[in-house]
């Protein structure tokens, strides 16, 4: 091969591989505005689903955060129903009640004269009836005193409506006694409507 020819070869190849970059160029110019454009519509693509998840993401806090204020709600619910249930007596915890005022009446070293309980059918709260318990008990100053201090931390909430003292002196035991009168309440269902007597 002479010279010339390879040099005429040469020249073609550079030409060619110039047209190959030249064509290149073109179509990068032609479809560098459509690639542009893709690369901006996934840009945008990619931010939308940024911006979703961000906001799934808040909405799921509101809800963890509803949860938590839903779930504290229902405790607070459950500890007062569970407040109602001990504040209010049924009928099954009366004769409990009386026995353990009795227990604590022999603790206390004083003398039950008389207890009994009644319900007030005049006084009626929706399904509940006023439950009256009279108690008249006899003993020295000190026990008398420690038998109310009992009686406050009972188990159940009886509240004071009335209360009288009589001071008196016993002849055989040569000393002075104090007889002790109380009226205490609280609210039963309204079933029971019988008096019953210890």
């Amino acid at each position: 091969m002479s010279i010339r020819m390879k040099s005429i070869l040469e020249k073609f190849a550079v030409y060619i591989i110039l047209f190959i970059l030249i064509i290149s160029n073109l179509f990068l110019a032609l479809n560098i505005g459509s690639i542009k454009d893709n690369a901006k519509n996934k840009s945008n693509e990619i931010s939308s689903n940024n911006n979703k998840f961000f906001s799934l993401n808040q909405q799921y806090q509101k809800k963890l955060e509803l949860v938590d204020v839903r779930k504290k709600e229902q405790e607070e619910l459950l500890e007062k129903t569970n407040l109602f249930k001990k504040y209010f007596i049924t009928v099954d915890e009366i004769p409990l009640i009386m026995a353990d005022i009795q227990k604590i009446a022999d603790k206390s070293g004083v003398d039950v004269n008389s207890f009994n309980y009644n319900p007030l059918e005049d006084n009626i709260v929706i399904d509940f009836i006023k439950m009256e318990f009279f108690i008249n008990i006899n003993g020295s100053y000190k026990n008398v005193k420690k038998f109310f201090w009992e009686l406050e931390h009972l188990r159940w909430v009886l509240k004071q409506s009335d209360i009288s003292i009589e001071k008196l002196f016993d002849n055989i035991k040569k000393k002075e006694n104090i007889t002790l009168s109380i009226k205490l309440f609280n609210f039963v269902r309204k079933e029971v409507k019988t008096v019953k007597k210890i």
